[in-house]
This record gives C-alpha cells, sequence and structure tokens, in this order.
C-alpha cells in the first residue's frame, strides 16, 4: 500500500491509528456480543 502523499504525515498517522483502534474495538464488541448470544 504506497501513501497517496509523499512523506509521513502526523495526521495521517493520527487518522490511520484512529481507524486501527475502531476496528479493534468493533472486532472485540463483536466477538464479545457473539460470546454472550452463544450462553444464552
Amino acid at each position: 500500500m504506497a501513501p497517496a502523499v509523499a512523506g509521513p504525515r502526523p495526521e495521517t498517522e493520527k487518522k490511520r491509528r484512529w481507524a486501527l483502534t475502531a476496528v479493534i474495538v468493533v472486532v472485540a464488541a463483536g466477538a464479545a456480543a457473539a460470546r454472550s448470544m452463544r450462553h444464552r
């Protein structure tokens, strides 16, 4: 994956980190929901 803009931009890094965090949170929440549904 090549960056659209040359050079590491702090805002882009921050957005990428937040996007990754959001994905992890969603996956974890989905796993927890699936787990709780299975236990009922």
